[in-house]
């Protein structure tokens, strides 16, 4: 598949991808919602990294800049890091554990050296890196035999293990990006059977417990088994043009819809405390959609004052 601008259906199934991160982040502090929680948890993150390896394949044949493609990794991924995590995570921690930080230190380092706030961001720009250095395929086994000793020897730094933890899924997305057709387009005979697969794994998931090795193994799986069936779905929403870029907003604001989530879950957590899914199901929609209204109220800002200034240019 040759690279284009936006594909709807990918931008439909980040946008389903994202709706399942803060479920998942609104269910772990609703009484009744342990068992879909689990369920989410088996499937949601290898879903997202599998979609960012899509993308990454898709930019960089694109624009094949190694540069170019660590700068803007830099910036859209390592700079929303470090503000969030200097500015807001020792707020949040303290909102989510009912203490305040003992001191700003410690904030920083759970949200860097402990690696608990907003992981996703580092550890997908790492693989990034992965993907743009790991060219041809023997610096790629090179690169990840390096990791896995540096965390054999350092098994305190999360950073890796989040990185070796992912690297699979993410370069499955990699792979899939070269067969775009058999992602995007799936059967409905496969979506079908490719949903019984995830029932599977997340029942099992769930059963299992988070922590056990053969959960591991199922969440590995469980990301490719949700694919197909999302696919399907996001295929025929984007047959709709106008139902189609309505759901496929959010996909592309995912990261902002990230890191949002994590400043105003804890908030809603304190104030609403939902009892019951229907609870959570509303305020995890609340969150994706108050921080897809702010990106687009900023885009019109910004939209707005460029034109302003333009006309003062001209008079």
């Amino acid at each position: 598949m040759s690279a284009a601008k936006r594909i709807v259906e990918v931008d439909i199934l980040r946008a389903m991808a994202i709706a399942f991160v803060v479920l998942g982040h609104v269910l772990m502090v609703t009484p009744t919602g342990w068992f879909l929680r689990d369920c989410i948890y088996s499937f949601h993150m290898p879903l997202f990294f599998i979609l960012s390896g899509f993308v990454t394949a898709s930019s960089f044949e694109a624009h094949p800049d190694v540069w170019r493609k660590v700068r803007k990794s830099t910036r859209r991924l390592l700079v929303p890091y470090v503000v969030c995590g200097l500015l807001i995570m020792p707020v949040v921690n303290t909102l989510l554990t009912g203490q305040p930080e003992p001191s700003f230190i410690e904030g920083w380092k759970n949200a860097f050296v402990r690696n608990r706030f907003l992981w996703y961001l580092p550890c997908c720009f790492f693989l990034n890196c992965c993907f743009v250095v790991g060219r041809p395929l023997w610096r790629l086994i090179v690169l990840v035999a390096v990791l896995g000793i540096v965390y054999w020897l350092f098994p305190q730094i999360d950073y890796i293990r989040s990185v070796l933890s992912y690297i699979i899924p993410f370069f499955t997305g990699v792979f899939l990006f070269h067969h775009a057709d058999w992602m995007l387009k799936p059967s409905g005979r496969a979506a079908l059977v490719s949903s019984a697969a995830l029932v599977a794994i997340a029942v099992g998931f769930a059963l299992l417990g988070e922590r056990t090795l053969g959960a591991h193994l199922l969440r590995s799986m469980g990301g490719l088994a949700a694919v197909l069936p999302l696919a399907f779905v996001a295929e025929r929403a984007a047959r709709h043009p106008m139902l189609g870029e309505a759901l496929a907003i959010p996909g592309r604001n995912t990261l902002f819809t990230y890191c949002f989530d994590f400043c105003a879950a804890p908030i809603a957590m304190q104030f609403f405390a939902p009892s019951n899914l229907w609870q959570a199901l509303a305020i995890g929609f609340g969150i994706v959609v108050l921080a897809n209204l702010i990106v687009l109220g900023w885009g019109e800002m910004k939209a707005s004052l460029a034109l302003e200034l333009a006309r003062m240019k001209k008079g």
